[in-house]
Protein backbone atom coordinates (compact mmCIF):
# COMPACT_ATOMS: atom_id res chain seq x y z
CA UNK A 1 0.00 0.00 0.00
CA UNK A 2 2.86 2.24 0.98
CA UNK A 3 4.49 1.74 -2.17
CA UNK A 4 1.43 2.69 -4.34
CA UNK A 5 0.91 5.46 -2.51
CA UNK A 6 4.48 6.78 -3.32
CA UNK A 7 4.05 5.87 -7.23
CA UNK A 8 0.30 7.81 -7.22
CA UNK A 9 2.36 10.78 -5.65
CA UNK A 10 5.30 10.46 -8.44
CA UNK A 11 2.54 10.20 -11.27
CA UNK A 12 0.96 13.22 -10.12
CA UNK A 13 4.14 15.38 -9.54
CA UNK A 14 5.47 14.17 -13.31
CA UNK A 15 2.37 14.08 -15.20
CA UNK A 16 0.14 16.48 -13.18
CA UNK A 17 -0.16 18.95 -15.90
CA UNK A 18 -1.37 16.41 -18.70
CA UNK A 19 -3.73 15.07 -16.40
CA UNK A 20 -4.96 18.44 -15.09
CA UNK A 21 -5.46 20.81 -19.00
CA UNK A 22 -8.23 18.79 -19.75
CA UNK A 23 -10.26 19.76 -16.87
CA UNK A 24 -9.23 23.12 -17.22
CA UNK A 25 -10.75 23.48 -20.71
CA UNK A 26 -13.80 21.59 -19.09
CA UNK A 27 -14.08 24.61 -16.19
CA UNK A 28 -13.30 26.86 -19.36
CA UNK A 29 -16.47 25.39 -21.43
CA UNK A 30 -19.02 24.89 -18.16
CA UNK A 31 -18.63 28.42 -17.34
CA UNK A 32 -18.99 29.68 -21.04
CA UNK A 33 -22.46 30.06 -22.98
CA UNK A 34 -21.14 27.41 -25.30
CA UNK A 35 -24.75 26.53 -26.57
CA UNK A 36 -24.98 29.81 -28.14
CA UNK A 37 -21.37 30.23 -30.45
CA UNK A 38 -21.46 26.15 -30.51
CA UNK A 39 -24.17 24.38 -32.84
CA UNK A 40 -25.65 21.19 -32.11
CA UNK A 41 -23.37 19.43 -34.60
CA UNK A 42 -20.75 20.64 -32.88
CA UNK A 43 -21.36 19.89 -29.88
CA UNK A 44 -22.27 16.21 -30.43
CA UNK A 45 -18.87 16.18 -32.33
CA UNK A 46 -16.58 17.72 -29.68
CA UNK A 47 -18.20 15.06 -27.10
CA UNK A 48 -16.88 12.39 -29.17
CA UNK A 49 -13.86 13.58 -30.01
CA UNK A 50 -12.28 15.35 -27.45
CA UNK A 51 -12.85 12.17 -24.37
CA UNK A 52 -11.43 9.87 -27.44
CA UNK A 53 -8.07 12.12 -28.46
CA UNK A 54 -8.10 12.20 -24.53
CA UNK A 55 -7.85 8.16 -23.60
CA UNK A 56 -5.04 7.79 -26.45
CA UNK A 57 -3.08 10.29 -25.08
CA UNK A 58 -3.48 9.25 -21.50
CA UNK A 59 -2.42 5.60 -22.09
CA UNK A 60 0.49 6.50 -24.61
CA UNK A 61 1.78 8.10 -22.11
CA UNK A 62 1.52 6.65 -19.17
CA UNK A 63 5.93 5.72 -19.49
CA UNK A 64 7.07 8.89 -20.97
CA UNK A 65 8.45 10.31 -17.75
CA UNK A 66 10.42 6.88 -16.99
CA UNK A 67 11.57 6.55 -21.09
CA UNK A 68 12.40 10.20 -21.30
CA UNK A 69 14.78 10.25 -18.26
CA UNK A 70 15.85 6.70 -18.34
CA UNK A 71 14.79 5.97 -15.20
CA UNK A 72 12.34 2.79 -16.30
CA UNK A 73 14.57 0.03 -15.66
CA UNK A 74 15.29 1.37 -12.45
CA UNK A 75 11.85 2.04 -11.31
CA UNK A 76 11.82 -2.28 -12.28
CA UNK A 77 14.53 -3.18 -9.97
CA UNK A 78 12.92 -1.56 -7.24
CA UNK A 79 11.97 -4.86 -4.39
CA UNK A 80 8.14 -4.22 -5.35
CA UNK A 81 5.84 -6.22 -7.41
CA UNK A 82 5.74 -4.86 -11.47
CA UNK A 83 1.80 -5.19 -10.40
CA UNK A 84 2.55 -2.58 -8.00
CA UNK A 85 4.15 -0.57 -10.15
CA UNK A 86 1.63 -0.70 -13.44
CA UNK A 87 -1.92 -1.14 -11.18
CA UNK A 88 -1.48 2.62 -9.84
CA UNK A 89 -0.39 4.13 -13.21
CA UNK A 90 -3.23 2.13 -15.00
CA UNK A 91 -5.83 3.61 -12.58
CA UNK A 92 -4.85 7.04 -11.85
CA UNK A 93 -5.14 7.32 -15.82
CA UNK A 94 -8.15 5.44 -16.31
CA UNK A 95 -9.93 6.91 -13.83
CA UNK A 96 -9.37 11.12 -14.87
CA UNK A 97 -10.65 9.43 -18.18
CA UNK A 98 -13.37 8.39 -17.08
CA UNK A 99 -14.10 11.09 -14.37
CA UNK A 100 -13.62 13.55 -17.13
CA UNK A 101 -15.75 11.62 -19.98
CA UNK A 102 -18.78 12.03 -17.46
CA UNK A 103 -18.10 15.59 -16.92
CA UNK A 104 -17.78 16.23 -20.50
CA UNK A 105 -20.89 14.42 -21.69
CA UNK A 106 -22.76 15.90 -18.59
CA UNK A 107 -21.93 19.84 -19.54
CA UNK A 108 -21.94 19.68 -23.64
CA UNK A 109 -24.76 16.77 -23.87
CA UNK A 110 -26.51 15.96 -20.43
CA UNK A 111 -29.14 14.39 -22.05
CA UNK A 112 -26.97 11.28 -23.43
CA UNK A 113 -26.43 10.23 -19.69
CA UNK A 114 -29.58 8.06 -19.02
CA UNK A 115 -30.08 4.76 -18.05
CA UNK A 116 -29.47 2.22 -20.69
CA UNK A 117 -33.41 1.19 -21.94
CA UNK A 118 -33.75 -1.79 -24.58
CA UNK A 119 -36.22 0.55 -26.42
CA UNK A 120 -34.39 4.28 -26.26
CA UNK A 121 -31.61 4.15 -28.49
CA UNK A 122 -30.48 7.38 -27.06
CA UNK A 123 -30.12 5.30 -23.52
CA UNK A 124 -27.84 2.75 -25.09
CA UNK A 125 -24.82 5.40 -26.47
CA UNK A 126 -23.59 6.77 -22.90
CA UNK A 127 -22.63 2.45 -21.83
CA UNK A 128 -21.67 1.88 -25.78
CA UNK A 129 -19.44 5.24 -25.64
CA UNK A 130 -17.48 4.34 -21.87
CA UNK A 131 -16.90 0.77 -23.43
CA UNK A 132 -14.87 2.23 -26.81
CA UNK A 133 -13.13 4.79 -24.57
CA UNK A 134 -11.95 2.10 -22.19
CA UNK A 135 -10.41 0.21 -25.18
CA UNK A 136 -8.63 3.10 -26.51
CA UNK A 137 -7.00 3.67 -23.80
CA UNK A 138 -5.92 0.31 -23.28
CA UNK A 139 -4.67 -0.15 -26.84
CA UNK A 140 -2.67 3.18 -26.46
CA UNK A 141 -1.16 2.13 -22.67
CA UNK A 142 0.29 -1.09 -24.35
CA UNK A 143 1.15 0.58 -27.52
CA UNK A 144 3.07 3.59 -25.65
CA UNK A 145 5.04 0.99 -24.07
CA UNK A 146 5.60 -1.50 -26.62
CA UNK A 147 6.81 1.07 -29.29
CA UNK A 148 8.95 3.99 -29.18
CA UNK A 149 9.33 7.27 -31.10
CA UNK A 150 6.79 9.15 -32.57
CA UNK A 151 5.23 6.19 -34.59
CA UNK A 152 3.80 5.00 -31.64
CA UNK A 153 0.91 7.60 -32.23
CA UNK A 154 0.63 6.05 -35.56
CA UNK A 155 -0.02 2.49 -34.04
CA UNK A 156 -2.08 3.58 -31.14
CA UNK A 157 -4.58 5.00 -33.76
CA UNK A 158 -4.53 2.24 -35.96
CA UNK A 159 -4.85 -0.48 -33.64
CA UNK A 160 -7.10 1.62 -31.43
CA UNK A 161 -9.60 2.24 -34.38
CA UNK A 162 -9.86 -1.64 -34.74
CA UNK A 163 -10.76 -3.12 -31.03
CA UNK A 164 -12.58 -0.13 -30.54
CA UNK A 165 -15.07 -0.73 -33.51
CA UNK A 166 -14.57 -4.72 -32.81
CA UNK A 167 -16.01 -4.36 -29.23
CA UNK A 168 -18.78 -1.98 -30.34
CA UNK A 169 -19.91 -4.47 -32.14
CA UNK A 170 -20.04 -7.04 -30.11
CA UNK A 171 -22.04 -5.21 -27.41
CA UNK A 172 -24.51 -3.60 -30.29
CA UNK A 173 -25.04 -7.65 -31.16
CA UNK A 174 -25.41 -8.46 -27.12
CA UNK A 175 -27.94 -5.39 -27.18
CA UNK A 176 -29.46 -7.25 -30.00
CA UNK A 177 -30.28 -10.41 -28.28
CA UNK A 178 -31.37 -8.72 -25.67
CA UNK A 179 -34.10 -6.43 -27.01
CA UNK A 180 -35.14 -9.87 -29.06
CA UNK A 181 -35.95 -11.53 -26.02
CA UNK A 182 -39.64 -11.94 -25.28
CA UNK A 183 -39.17 -11.04 -21.74
CA UNK A 184 -37.53 -8.02 -22.25
CA UNK A 185 -40.20 -5.68 -22.16
CA UNK A 186 -41.99 -7.08 -19.29
CA UNK A 187 -39.20 -6.92 -17.07
CA UNK A 188 -37.89 -3.34 -17.94
CA UNK A 189 -35.69 -3.38 -14.76
CA UNK A 190 -34.59 -6.70 -15.42
CA UNK A 191 -32.73 -6.04 -18.84
CA UNK A 192 -31.35 -2.73 -17.87
CA UNK A 193 -29.54 -4.61 -14.56
CA UNK A 194 -28.19 -7.33 -17.18
CA UNK A 195 -26.88 -3.96 -20.22
CA UNK A 196 -25.39 -2.32 -16.99
CA UNK A 197 -23.80 -5.62 -15.72
CA UNK A 198 -22.44 -6.89 -19.06
CA UNK A 199 -21.00 -3.57 -19.79
CA UNK A 200 -19.01 -3.04 -16.52
CA UNK A 201 -18.00 -6.77 -16.89
CA UNK A 202 -16.83 -6.34 -20.62
CA UNK A 203 -14.95 -3.06 -19.80
CA UNK A 204 -13.35 -4.72 -16.48
CA UNK A 205 -12.56 -7.77 -18.74
CA UNK A 206 -11.07 -5.09 -21.32
CA UNK A 207 -9.08 -3.01 -18.07
CA UNK A 208 -7.83 -6.83 -17.00
CA UNK A 209 -6.40 -7.36 -19.87
CA UNK A 210 -4.67 -4.45 -20.51
CA UNK A 211 -3.00 -4.14 -17.03
CA UNK A 212 -1.73 -7.62 -16.86
CA UNK A 213 -0.64 -7.58 -20.81
CA UNK A 214 1.48 -4.57 -19.43
CA UNK A 215 3.05 -6.29 -17.10
CA UNK A 216 3.52 -9.36 -19.39
CA UNK A 217 5.92 -6.95 -21.38
CA UNK A 218 7.84 -5.41 -18.53
CA UNK A 219 8.77 -8.76 -16.56
CA UNK A 220 9.91 -9.70 -19.89
CA UNK A 221 9.24 -13.53 -18.70
CA UNK A 222 7.71 -15.96 -20.92
CA UNK A 223 4.12 -15.57 -21.72
CA UNK A 224 2.83 -18.71 -20.65
CA UNK A 225 4.73 -18.69 -17.21
CA UNK A 226 3.06 -15.01 -16.92
CA UNK A 227 -0.59 -15.60 -16.38
CA UNK A 228 -3.23 -17.54 -17.93
CA UNK A 229 -5.93 -15.87 -17.25
CA UNK A 230 -4.73 -13.14 -19.95
CA UNK A 231 -5.54 -16.25 -22.51
CA UNK A 232 -9.27 -16.11 -21.04
CA UNK A 233 -9.51 -12.25 -21.34
CA UNK A 234 -8.44 -12.19 -24.79
CA UNK A 235 -10.62 -14.66 -25.87
CA UNK A 236 -13.92 -13.17 -24.34
CA UNK A 237 -12.87 -9.99 -26.26
CA UNK A 238 -12.62 -11.95 -29.60
CA UNK A 239 -14.87 -14.16 -29.21
CA UNK A 240 -18.03 -12.71 -27.99
CA UNK A 241 -18.69 -10.13 -30.91
CA UNK A 242 -18.89 -13.53 -32.73
CA UNK A 243 -21.35 -15.66 -30.67
CA UNK A 244 -23.68 -12.88 -30.39
CA UNK A 245 -23.89 -12.49 -34.22
CA UNK A 246 -24.17 -16.07 -34.59
CA UNK A 247 -27.27 -16.02 -32.08
CA UNK A 248 -28.58 -13.17 -33.89
CA UNK A 249 -28.40 -14.77 -37.09
CA UNK A 250 -29.69 -18.36 -35.54
CA UNK A 251 -32.83 -16.58 -34.40
CA UNK A 252 -33.68 -13.90 -36.38
CA UNK A 253 -37.34 -12.65 -35.67
CA UNK A 254 -39.74 -11.90 -38.53
CA UNK A 255 -39.90 -8.60 -38.20
CA UNK A 256 -37.74 -6.27 -36.29
CA UNK A 257 -37.22 -2.32 -35.91
CA UNK A 258 -34.12 -2.67 -36.89
CA UNK A 259 -31.75 -4.01 -39.18
CA UNK A 260 -28.09 -3.34 -38.00
CA UNK A 261 -28.73 -1.94 -33.79
CA UNK A 262 -24.64 -0.30 -34.97
CA UNK A 263 -25.90 1.14 -38.17
CA UNK A 264 -29.00 3.38 -35.84
CA UNK A 265 -26.06 4.36 -33.66
CA UNK A 266 -24.59 6.39 -36.37
CA UNK A 267 -27.94 7.58 -37.67
CA UNK A 268 -27.28 5.38 -41.06
CA UNK A 269 -31.18 4.31 -40.59
CA UNK A 270 -33.58 5.01 -38.32
CA UNK A 271 -36.30 2.93 -36.33
CA UNK A 272 -39.62 0.76 -37.02
CA UNK A 273 -41.52 0.14 -34.20
CA UNK A 274 -44.29 -1.65 -35.10
CA UNK A 275 -47.35 -1.76 -32.99
CA UNK A 276 -50.07 -3.50 -35.90
CA UNK A 277 -49.90 -5.36 -38.76
CA UNK A 278 -51.94 -6.98 -41.68
CA UNK A 279 -51.18 -9.77 -43.45
CA UNK A 280 -51.37 -9.10 -47.62
CA UNK A 281 -53.91 -11.45 -48.88
CA UNK A 282 -52.18 -12.99 -52.45
CA UNK A 283 -48.75 -12.22 -51.58
CA UNK A 284 -45.55 -12.79 -49.49
CA UNK A 285 -46.02 -9.43 -47.06
CA UNK A 286 -47.20 -7.49 -44.28
CA UNK A 287 -48.45 -3.92 -43.59
CA UNK A 288 -47.20 -2.55 -40.26
CA UNK A 289 -48.24 1.04 -38.47
CA UNK A 290 -46.16 2.30 -35.82
CA UNK A 291 -47.02 5.18 -32.99
CA UNK A 292 -46.04 8.19 -35.54
CA UNK A 293 -48.53 6.86 -37.86
CA UNK A 294 -46.72 5.79 -40.10
CA UNK A 295 -47.59 3.00 -42.56
CA UNK A 296 -44.46 0.30 -43.82
CA UNK A 297 -44.24 -2.40 -45.33
CA UNK A 298 -42.35 -5.86 -45.78
CA UNK A 299 -42.12 -9.60 -46.76
CA UNK A 300 -43.02 -12.12 -45.08
CA UNK A 301 -39.61 -14.39 -45.96
CA UNK A 302 -37.27 -11.61 -45.70
CA UNK A 303 -36.79 -11.00 -42.04
CA UNK A 304 -35.80 -7.08 -42.01
CA UNK A 305 -37.13 -3.90 -40.81
CA UNK A 306 -40.02 -2.68 -42.46
CA UNK A 307 -39.65 -0.12 -45.11
CA UNK A 308 -41.57 3.12 -44.79
CA UNK A 309 -43.66 3.71 -47.79
CA UNK A 310 -46.17 6.84 -45.73
CA UNK A 311 -45.08 9.02 -43.12
CA UNK A 312 -47.87 11.41 -42.53
CA UNK A 313 -47.30 14.52 -40.81
CA UNK A 314 -46.39 14.75 -37.23
CA UNK A 315 -49.69 14.03 -35.01
CA UNK A 316 -51.75 12.40 -37.67
CA UNK A 317 -53.24 9.11 -36.19
CA UNK A 318 -53.89 5.61 -38.70
CA UNK A 319 -55.36 3.08 -36.74
CA UNK A 320 -56.42 0.55 -39.47
CA UNK A 321 -55.63 -1.12 -42.67
CA UNK A 322 -57.39 -2.97 -45.19
CA UNK A 323 -56.18 -4.89 -47.66
CA UNK A 324 -57.72 -5.36 -51.30
CA UNK A 325 -58.15 -9.44 -52.10
CA UNK A 326 -56.05 -9.64 -54.65
CA UNK A 327 -53.40 -7.93 -52.44
CA UNK A 328 -52.66 -4.80 -55.20
CA UNK A 329 -54.30 -2.08 -52.85
CA UNK A 330 -54.44 -0.91 -49.19
CA UNK A 331 -57.44 1.04 -47.66
CA UNK A 332 -56.07 2.91 -44.34
CA UNK A 333 -57.32 6.09 -42.30
CA UNK A 334 -55.86 9.76 -41.80
CA UNK A 335 -57.83 12.19 -39.29
CA UNK A 336 -61.11 11.04 -40.30
CA UNK A 337 -60.43 10.15 -43.99
CA UNK A 338 -59.85 7.27 -46.01
CA UNK A 339 -57.09 6.70 -48.63
CA UNK A 340 -56.28 4.21 -50.99
CA UNK A 341 -52.46 2.95 -51.89
CA UNK A 342 -51.42 1.22 -54.85
CA UNK A 343 -48.91 -0.97 -54.36
CA UNK A 344 -47.06 -0.85 -57.89
CA UNK A 345 -47.18 2.52 -58.52
CA UNK A 346 -46.76 3.78 -54.48
CA UNK A 347 -49.46 6.36 -55.20
CA UNK A 348 -52.18 7.15 -52.86
CA UNK A 349 -55.67 8.39 -53.42
CA UNK A 350 -58.31 9.95 -51.46
CA UNK A 351 -61.33 8.17 -50.89
CA UNK A 352 -64.11 9.42 -48.46
CA UNK A 353 -63.95 10.63 -44.99
CA UNK A 354 -64.49 8.24 -42.80
CA UNK A 355 -63.16 5.75 -39.98
CA UNK A 356 -63.44 2.43 -41.26
CA UNK A 357 -63.23 0.52 -45.36
CA UNK A 358 -63.76 -2.51 -46.47
CA UNK A 359 -63.33 -4.13 -49.59
CA UNK A 360 -65.27 -5.47 -52.31
CA UNK A 361 -64.53 -9.65 -53.47
CA UNK A 362 -63.71 -8.00 -56.85
CA UNK A 363 -61.60 -5.69 -55.62
CA UNK A 364 -63.63 -2.78 -57.50
CA UNK A 365 -65.68 -1.05 -54.45
CA UNK A 366 -64.91 -0.16 -51.14
CA UNK A 367 -67.31 0.38 -48.30
CA UNK A 368 -66.00 3.49 -46.10
CA UNK A 369 -67.76 3.56 -42.66
CA UNK A 370 -68.36 6.62 -40.59
CA UNK A 371 -69.48 6.72 -37.28
CA UNK A 372 -72.36 8.81 -36.43
CA UNK A 373 -73.77 8.43 -32.81
CA UNK A 374 -71.29 6.06 -30.47
CA UNK A 375 -72.81 4.41 -26.71
CA UNK A 376 -71.74 1.95 -24.40
CA UNK A 377 -73.08 -1.16 -23.23
CA UNK A 378 -72.60 -3.45 -20.14
CA UNK A 379 -72.21 -6.69 -21.88
CA UNK A 380 -70.71 -10.30 -19.43
CA UNK A 381 -69.41 -7.55 -17.04
CA UNK A 382 -67.26 -5.66 -19.78
CA UNK A 383 -68.06 -2.48 -21.32
CA UNK A 384 -68.37 -2.77 -25.35
CA UNK A 385 -69.26 0.10 -27.16
CA UNK A 386 -72.82 0.31 -29.92
CA UNK A 387 -72.21 2.22 -32.97
CA UNK A 388 -74.75 4.15 -35.61
CA UNK A 389 -72.30 3.89 -38.66
CA UNK A 390 -73.29 5.48 -42.18
CA UNK A 391 -71.72 3.03 -44.49
CA UNK A 392 -70.94 4.65 -48.27
CA UNK A 393 -70.35 2.71 -51.41
CA UNK A 394 -67.43 4.03 -53.44
CA UNK A 395 -67.13 2.19 -56.66
CA UNK A 396 -63.51 2.88 -57.82
CA UNK A 397 -64.36 2.36 -61.40
CA UNK A 398 -66.84 5.13 -61.59
CA UNK A 399 -65.02 7.42 -59.19
CA UNK A 400 -68.01 8.19 -57.25
CA UNK A 401 -70.75 6.89 -54.30
CA UNK A 402 -73.41 4.33 -55.73
CA UNK A 403 -75.44 3.78 -52.67
CA UNK A 404 -75.24 4.34 -48.64
CA UNK A 405 -77.09 2.88 -45.68
CA UNK A 406 -77.20 3.67 -41.88
CA UNK A 407 -77.04 1.02 -39.28
CA UNK A 408 -78.09 1.93 -35.17
CA UNK A 409 -76.41 0.24 -32.71
CA UNK A 410 -74.15 -2.28 -34.18
CA UNK A 411 -72.45 -3.60 -30.52
CA UNK A 412 -69.79 -6.19 -32.45
CA UNK A 413 -66.34 -6.64 -32.27
CA UNK A 414 -65.19 -7.20 -35.84
CA UNK A 415 -66.49 -6.04 -38.81
CA UNK A 416 -66.18 -6.89 -42.97
CA UNK A 417 -68.08 -6.37 -45.77
CA UNK A 418 -69.77 -9.45 -47.90
CA UNK A 419 -70.45 -7.42 -50.93
CA UNK A 420 -71.44 -10.30 -52.90
CA UNK A 421 -74.33 -11.07 -50.64
CA UNK A 422 -74.75 -6.82 -50.17
CA UNK A 423 -73.82 -8.05 -45.96
CA UNK A 424 -72.01 -7.08 -43.23
CA UNK A 425 -70.25 -9.60 -40.71
CA UNK A 426 -70.17 -8.52 -37.17
CA UNK A 427 -68.80 -10.46 -34.61
CA UNK A 428 -69.88 -9.82 -30.86
CA UNK A 429 -69.15 -10.95 -27.50
CA UNK A 430 -71.67 -13.61 -27.01
CA UNK A 431 -69.49 -15.74 -29.04
CA UNK A 432 -72.36 -14.95 -32.53
CA UNK A 433 -71.89 -14.15 -36.29
CA UNK A 434 -74.75 -11.75 -37.41
CA UNK A 435 -75.40 -11.24 -40.76
CA UNK A 436 -76.18 -7.47 -41.26
CA UNK A 437 -77.99 -6.72 -44.64
CA UNK A 438 -76.92 -3.26 -45.60
CA UNK A 439 -80.24 -2.39 -47.47
CA UNK A 440 -82.79 -3.76 -45.53
CA UNK A 441 -81.28 -4.03 -41.81
CA UNK A 442 -81.99 -7.41 -41.43
CA UNK A 443 -80.21 -9.34 -38.78
CA UNK A 444 -79.53 -13.52 -39.39
CA UNK A 445 -77.72 -14.74 -36.02
CA UNK A 446 -75.68 -17.50 -36.59
CA UNK A 447 -74.28 -19.57 -32.80
CA UNK A 448 -71.28 -21.18 -33.10
CA UNK A 449 -70.55 -21.80 -29.15
CA UNK A 450 -70.50 -25.74 -29.80
CA UNK A 451 -67.21 -24.79 -30.80
CA UNK A 452 -66.12 -24.64 -26.95
CA UNK A 453 -66.02 -26.66 -23.67
CA UNK A 454 -66.80 -24.35 -21.47
CA UNK A 455 -68.14 -20.14 -22.00
CA UNK A 456 -65.07 -17.93 -22.37
CA UNK A 457 -64.79 -14.21 -22.73
CA UNK A 458 -64.13 -12.54 -26.30
CA UNK A 459 -61.54 -9.61 -25.71
CA UNK A 460 -60.50 -9.19 -29.43
CA UNK A 461 -61.64 -10.39 -32.58
CA UNK A 462 -61.25 -9.39 -36.32
CA UNK A 463 -62.62 -10.69 -39.66
CA UNK A 464 -60.80 -10.94 -42.98
CA UNK A 465 -61.26 -12.06 -46.27
CA UNK A 466 -59.80 -15.60 -46.17
CA UNK A 467 -56.42 -16.24 -47.48
CA UNK A 468 -56.76 -19.82 -48.10
CA UNK A 469 -59.92 -19.79 -48.95
CA UNK A 470 -61.79 -17.82 -51.75
CA UNK A 471 -65.04 -16.50 -51.13
CA UNK A 472 -64.45 -17.20 -47.68
CA UNK A 473 -63.90 -15.31 -44.14
CA UNK A 474 -61.12 -15.83 -41.38
CA UNK A 475 -62.23 -15.41 -38.19
CA UNK A 476 -59.63 -14.84 -35.76
CA UNK A 477 -60.82 -14.51 -32.10
CA UNK A 478 -59.03 -14.10 -28.65
CA UNK A 479 -60.58 -15.34 -25.30
CA UNK A 480 -59.84 -15.93 -21.45
CA UNK A 481 -61.46 -19.11 -20.11
CA UNK A 482 -63.06 -19.28 -16.56
CA UNK A 483 -59.86 -20.60 -14.82
CA UNK A 484 -57.47 -17.91 -16.67
CA UNK A 485 -59.90 -15.49 -15.10
CA UNK A 486 -60.56 -16.54 -11.64
CA UNK A 487 -56.58 -17.59 -11.37
CA UNK A 488 -55.86 -13.80 -12.69
CA UNK A 489 -53.55 -15.80 -15.33
CA UNK A 490 -52.66 -13.09 -18.06
CA UNK A 491 -53.00 -15.87 -20.77
CA UNK A 492 -55.54 -15.73 -23.43
CA UNK A 493 -56.65 -18.54 -25.90
CA UNK A 494 -56.46 -17.87 -29.95
CA UNK A 495 -58.77 -19.74 -32.30
CA UNK A 496 -58.84 -19.18 -35.93
CA UNK A 497 -62.35 -19.76 -37.90
CA UNK A 498 -63.33 -20.37 -41.55
CA UNK A 499 -66.95 -18.90 -42.49
CA UNK A 500 -68.72 -20.09 -45.78
CA UNK A 501 -70.99 -17.54 -46.26
CA UNK A 502 -72.83 -19.48 -48.72
CA UNK A 503 -73.33 -22.33 -46.93
CA UNK A 504 -73.77 -20.09 -43.78
CA UNK A 505 -70.96 -22.59 -42.06
CA UNK A 506 -68.07 -21.87 -39.50
CA UNK A 507 -65.76 -24.39 -38.98
CA UNK A 508 -62.76 -24.51 -36.22
CA UNK A 509 -59.00 -24.30 -38.09
CA UNK A 510 -56.48 -23.94 -35.34
CA UNK A 511 -55.90 -22.95 -31.64
CA UNK A 512 -53.00 -21.23 -29.99
CA UNK A 513 -53.03 -21.09 -25.90
CA UNK A 514 -51.60 -19.44 -23.79
CA UNK A 515 -51.56 -16.58 -25.52
CA UNK A 516 -49.63 -13.76 -23.43
CA UNK A 517 -52.23 -10.88 -22.80
CA UNK A 518 -49.38 -8.23 -23.26
CA UNK A 519 -49.03 -8.80 -27.09
CA UNK A 520 -50.60 -5.62 -28.13
CA UNK A 521 -50.86 -6.79 -31.87
CA UNK A 522 -51.44 -10.59 -33.01
CA UNK A 523 -51.56 -11.75 -36.92
CA UNK A 524 -52.30 -14.71 -38.19
CA UNK A 525 -50.73 -16.17 -41.24
CA UNK A 526 -52.82 -18.90 -42.55
CA UNK A 527 -50.54 -19.31 -45.71
CA UNK A 528 -47.68 -20.61 -43.62
CA UNK A 529 -49.96 -21.34 -41.15
CA UNK A 530 -48.07 -19.80 -37.97
CA UNK A 531 -49.23 -16.64 -35.76
CA UNK A 532 -46.94 -13.39 -35.20
CA UNK A 533 -47.37 -11.78 -31.96
CA UNK A 534 -45.91 -8.81 -30.91
CA UNK A 535 -45.38 -7.35 -27.34
CA UNK A 536 -44.76 -3.64 -28.09
CA UNK A 537 -40.73 -4.48 -28.66
CA UNK A 538 -41.62 -3.81 -32.41
CA UNK A 539 -40.68 -7.24 -33.05
CA UNK A 540 -42.98 -9.89 -33.99
CA UNK A 541 -41.91 -14.07 -33.18
CA UNK A 542 -43.58 -16.49 -35.23
CA UNK A 543 -45.30 -19.68 -33.61
CA UNK A 544 -46.71 -22.66 -35.67
CA UNK A 545 -50.08 -24.55 -35.23
CA UNK A 546 -50.01 -26.45 -32.59
CA UNK A 547 -47.26 -24.89 -30.52
CA UNK A 548 -48.55 -22.77 -27.37
CA UNK A 549 -47.21 -19.54 -27.23
CA UNK A 550 -45.73 -19.36 -23.95
CA UNK A 551 -43.20 -16.56 -22.63
CA UNK A 552 -41.35 -16.15 -18.60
Amino acid sequence: MQSTMVIIKKELRQNGVILGIPYLILIAIGLSNHREWLSPEWLEILAVAFPVALAGAYGLQAFDSEENTNTRDFLLTKPIQINEIVRPKYLLGLSALLLFTFLWQFILLPQSILLPDLFDLKSLWFSAFILIITTIYNISFITGLMVQGPKKLLIALLCGFIAAGWVFCGWCELATTLYRFEWSFRFDWLSLMIILTATISLATIISLTGKNLTCWLLSKYPFELFSKKVYRYIAVILLFPVCFWLTNQLQKPVIQPFNSLAASFFKLESWFVAVRGFKQPQRHGYAFIDSNGRIALTKSNTQAKPEVVINPPTQTKTNRITWAPDGNYFTFDQDGVIYAYKMARGTTTRILPGETAYWSEDNQQILVGEVVDTRTFQDNGLTTPAQTIKFSVFDRSLNTVVYWAQINSILANALEWDSAREQLLALDRSWSLKLIHLKTGQVQTINFLDSLKEYEIITRSQIIHSQTKPSAYDLVICSRDKESVSKQINRLNLRWYTFNPLKKQIKLQTTFKNVPANQIDLIMDPEHNRLLSNNGSGIYHAKRTGQEVRTP
